[in-house]
C-alpha cells in the first residue's frame, strides 16, 4: 500500500512539472508576442526611413519614357498611406546630384513656376514623410522636354495639305504618355530626298527610302509598352493617287487598318499591329502601331493592281486581239469567195403550125 501511494505521489508531481513548463511556455510565448508589438510601435515612432510602415509614392505622370510638350509639366503621383507632405526632385542627372527642382509639397502634384530647359531628358523621383519619418524614394522615372514637337507636326502636315481635326491635341496626349516612340518626316530637297528623325523616345530607326518606289524603315526598342511611328512623306517620296495608293507592309505582312487617328496613336488597346495613311494633295501621312517590341521592319509602297484588275485587263486584251482576228477572217472570206453564176437565158417559145403555114 505503501508503495501504491508513494507511485501515486509521484506521478502527480510530474503532472504538475509537467503543467509548471506548459505555463512557462506560454508565458513565454505571451512575452514574445509582447516584445515584438511593442518594437513595431516603437519603430512607427522613431525617426527614420522604415519600408513597411511607410511605402514610397506611386508616379502617375510625366510617364516614364515620355515627353512632355510643356517646359513646366504637372508631376502627379498617388499614395496608398496617409503622408505630411511629400519631397520631389527633378535633374538632368540621373544621380540627382544638382536638382533643378527639390521641393517639399503636401498635394499630390506639383507644377513649377519656372520652367526647366527644352530638348533635354529629365528624371524624377519623390518619397513620403509621416510621424517625423521618410519612405524609401520611389522608382527614378525619366521623360523629355520637346516643347516645340507639336508646333513642327502642324507646320509639316500643312506643308502636305494634310487635315485632321484634333490631330494636336491627339498628338500631345499620346506623346505626353509616351505612346509615340518615333516621328520622321521624308521630303525631296532640291531635287534630293532626305530624311529628318524629328522625334525618337525609347526608339531607334533606320530609315531606306528608295524614291518613287518604296520606303523601309527598321525600329528596335527594349520598351515594355507599345509605340507608335508617325511618318511623313510628300510625293517626291512616293506619289500616292489614292487611298489604295500605298501599302504598309510590317515584317513583309499586310497589317491590319486602324479604326481612327486616335485608335492609331494609342498602341495599347490592341494586341496585334494597326496602321492608317492620310493623304493630302501634296504628300502622305503614314501611322503604324507597335503592341510588343523587338526588331520590326515598316515597309511603305506604291500599290501593285490587284489580281482582279489583272484578269480584267488581259480580258480586255483577249477581247480587241479576238474581234481582230474575227474581222480579219471575215474580210479574207469575203475576197475569196466565188463569182455567182451568170443567169441562164430561156430558149424562145415555139412557133404555133399555124403561124408557120401562114408564113
Amino acid at each position: 500500500m505503501k508503495k501504491i501511494t508513494e507511485r501515486h505521489g509521484s506521478h502527480n508531481r510530474e503532472k504538475r512539472q509537467l503543467e509548471f513548463k506548459h505555463s512557462l511556455a506560454a508565458l513565454a510565448a505571451c512575452l514574445l508576442v509582447f516584445s515584438l508589438t511593442l518594437g513595431l510601435v516603437q519603430a512607427d515612432h522613431m525617426q527614420g526611413t522604415v519600408s513597411a510602415p511607410v511605402p514610397a509614392p506611386i508616379q502617375i505622370s510625366p510617364s516614364n519614357g515620355g515627353t512632355s510638350t510643356s517646359r513646366a509639366p504637372t508631376f502627379t503621383w498617388e499614395n496608398i498611406r496617409p503622408a505630411d507632405d511629400y519631397q520631389l526632385q527633378v535633374d538632368d542627372d540621373s544621380s540627382f546630384s544638382s536638382p533643378a527642382i527639390d521641393t517639399t509639397v503636401t498635394n499630390k502634384w506639383y507644377s513649377p513656376p519656372t520652367p526647366i530647359a527644352d530638348s533635354t531628358v529629365y528624371y524624377w523621383r519623390l518619397k513620403m514623410s509621416r510621424n517625423n519619418f521618410s519612405s524609401d524614394w520611389s522608382d527614378v522615372w525619366s521623360f523629355s522636354v520637346s516643347e516645340n514637337l507639336i508646333k513642327t507636326l502642324e507646320n509639316q502636315m500643312a506643308e502636305l495639305n494634310i487635315q485632321v481635326e484634333g490631330a494636336s491635341q491627339l498628338f500631345e496626349n499620346a506623346i505626353s504618355k509616351g505612346d509615340i516612340g518615333a516621328y520622321i518626316n521624308i521630303q525631296s530637297i532640291n531635287g534630293a530626298v532626305e530624311n529628318k528623325k524629328e522625334f525618337q523616345q525609347g526608339m531607334e530607326t533606320e530609315v531606306k527610302v528608295t524614291p518613287g518606289e518604296e520606303v523601309e524603315i527598321t525600329v528596335t526598342s527594349t520598351a515594355e509598352n507599345g509605340k507608335t511611328v508617325i511618318v511623313n512623306m510628300d510625293n517626291a517620296t512616293i506619289p500616292a493617287s489614292g487611298a489604295s495608293g500605298l501599302v504598309v507592309l510590317y515584317d513583309g505582312a499586310n497589317v491590319q487598318l486602324a479604326d481612327s487617328y486616335e485608335d492609331v496613336l494609342d498602341p495599347s488597346n490592341e494586341s496585334v499591329p494597326e496602321y492608317l495613311v492620310v493623304l493630302g494633295g501634296k504628300g502622305a501621312q503614314v501611322l503604324v502601331s507597335i503592341p510588343t517590341f523587338s526588331t520590326h521592319t515598316i515597309t511603305i509602297t506604291i500599290a501593285q493592281p490587284t489580281s482582279m484588275l489583272i484578269y480584267i485587263v488581259i480580258g480586255g486584251i483577249l477581247a480587241v486581239v479576238l474581234l481582230a482576228v474575227a474581222w480579219k477572217l471575215a474580210l479574207r472570206r469575203k475576197v475569196q469567195a466565188p463569182a455567182p453564176p451568170l443567169p441562164v437565158l430561156a430558149p424562145p417559145p415555139p412557133v404555133p403550125p399555124s403561124q408557120k403555114s401562114q408564113g
